[in-house]
C-alpha cells in the first residue's frame, strides 16, 4: 500500500513530530510512505533518516503561486499514491482538491477547530477555502473537545467526523528524576500566541523563587517577547529559555509540567509528560473540563486566568503526596494513548480508502 503524507509543515511541533513516528510505525508494517511539506524544519532530516521519499515543494516568487501549485500537482500525479493522509490548514486543502483532480481517495485530520475556522474568521475567502477540507473523503479529529466544536459548529458532519485519538512510544520519553535540586516547573511548545506562554511567566512571577525555577522549551515568533517579559519582571535569574530539535530529553529534568494553552488539540507534549511520569497542570474550560485530564485526579486543571493558574501551581510545588499521586495516575492513563493503537487506527483507514477507490 501507498500512501502520501502530505503537511504543510516540518517545523518542530506536535502534528509534525507525531508525522515522523507515525510513518516509522507504519514502514514497519510494509506501508509505502511518501511525505510532500511545504515549509521545512528539523523534522524533514528525520524523515530522511528513515529512508522515505521526502520533498519540499516551493513557488517560483513565493508559496503557494502557479508555479507551487503545479508543482504539487505534478509530484503527487508522479508518486500515484493508493490514498493521501493530510494534516494542517493548507495542506488539507490542497490535498482535498487535488485528490479530487486525480481521483485519489483522502483522508485529512484537523487538529484544532481553529485549522478549519482560520485566524481571520470573518474573511468569506478563507470561510469557503475552510470549507474545501470537507470534501475529504474521510474527515479525523484528534480529540474530542476537537470533533464536537466542529459538529456544534457544522452538524452535517455529525455522521462524517470521525476521532482518532493521538499516541506516542510510551518507551521514547525518560522517566523523571527526582533528586535533590530546585523544583523545575516546565512546559514544552512553540512560542505563539495561543500556547499562551505569557500567563505561565505572569503567574510564575506571583510565586515565591525560593529554589523554584520554569523552564520553556521551544522555539518560535514570541521568543524575544517573551524574554522582554521575563527581564521586566525581573526573573532572569530563574527562567530558562531551551531551543532544541527534541523535547523528550527535558521532561526528566522537570518536577511538574504545565499546559497554559488557550486552545488545543490532544497536545503529544502532555502525553510525553505524562508518560514521563510528572505531575500535569492543564488549561480547561468551564466547570474545570478537559479532554484528557480528571482534575485532581490525573492531574490538575484550572481555568484561563492567572489567579487559577497561580493557586494550581502553589498547590503543586507545596503538596508532594498529591504530586506523587496524580503522577502515578497520569502515568496510568497516558497508557491508552499508544502510537500502535493510533497508527492501526489510520491503518485500517487507508485499507478502506483503498479498497473503496473509484479510481480509473
Amino acid at each position: 500500500m501507498k500512501v502520501l503524507h502530505l503537511i504543510s509543515s516540518l517545523k518542530v511541533g506536535g502534528a509534525e513530530s507525531l508525522l515522523v513516528d507515525l510513518v516509522a510505525e507504519l514502514q514497519s508494517m510494509g506501508v509505502e510512505n511518501s511525505v510532500i511539506y511545504f515549509h521545512d524544519g528539523p523534522n524533514s532530516e528525520k524523515i530522511r533518516n528513515l529512508k522515505i521519499d521526502c520533498v519540499q515543494i516551493n513557488g517560483l516568487l513565493k508559496m503557494y503561486d502557479p508555479f507551487f501549485l503545479f508543482n504539487l500537482f505534478r509530484t503527487i500525479k508522479k508518486i500515484n499514491p493508493d490514498c493521501i493522509h493530510s494534516s494542517l490548514w493548507a495542506a488539507n486543502i490542497l490535498g482535498t482538491i487535488f485528490a479530487k483532480l486525480l481521483r485519489i481517495p483522502n483522508l485529512s485530520v484537523i487538529h484544532l477547530a481553529s485549522n478549519v475556522e482560520g485566524e481571520t474568521q470573518n474573511s468569506k475567502l478563507r470561510s469557503l477555502l475552510d470549507r474545501i477540507t470537507f470534501w475529504s473523503d474521510k474527515l479525523v479529529t484528534v480529540s474530542y473537545s476537537t470533533h464536537k466544536q466542529l459538529i456544534d459548529k457544522y452538524p452535517d458532519l455529525k455522521n462524517r467526523l470521525n476521532v482518532i485519538l493521538n499516541g506516542i512510544r510510551l518507551d521514547s520519553v525518560t522517566p523523571a528524576k527526582r533528586d535533590n535540586h530546585n523544583f523545575v516547573i516546565g512546559t514544552v511548545g512553540r512560542f505563539i500566541p495561543r500556547k499562551n506562554h505569557k500567563l505561565l511567566i505572569e503567574a510564575f512571577s506571583e510565586l515565591r523563587r525560593d529554589k523554584i525555577e520554569l523552564h520553556l522549551v521551544g522555539q518560535g515568533p514570541l521568543e524575544v517577547e517573551l524574554k522582554n517579559l521575563v527581564e521586566s519582571l525581573n526573573l532572569q535569574k530563574y527562567v530558562k529559555f531551551i531551543k532544541t530539535d527534541n523535547a523528550r530529553i527535558f521532561y526528566s529534568t522537570f518536577d511538574c509540567f504545565v499546559l497554559p494553552s488557550e486552545q488545543e488539540g490532544l497536545s503529544i507534549a502532555l502525553l510525553e509528560a505524562m508518560s514521563a511520569g510528572l505531575p500535569v497542570i492543564v488549561s480547561g474550560v468551564k466547570n474545570l473540563e478537559h479532554d484528557v485530564i480528571t482534575h485532581r485526579k490525573d492531574g490538575l486543571v484550572f481555568n484561563l486566568t492567572k489567579n487559577d493558574l497561580v493557586r494550581a501551581l502553589r498547590l503543586i510545588v507545596d503538596d508532594k503526596e498529591l504530586r506523587d499521586r496524580l503522577a502515578k495516575n497520569g502515568n496510568l492513563l497516558v497508557q491508552n494513548y499508544s502510537l500502535d493503537r493510533m497508527t492501526t487506527n489510520y491503518f485500517d483507514i487507508y485499507k478502506g480508502l483503498s479498497n473503496n477507490s473509484n479510481r480509473i
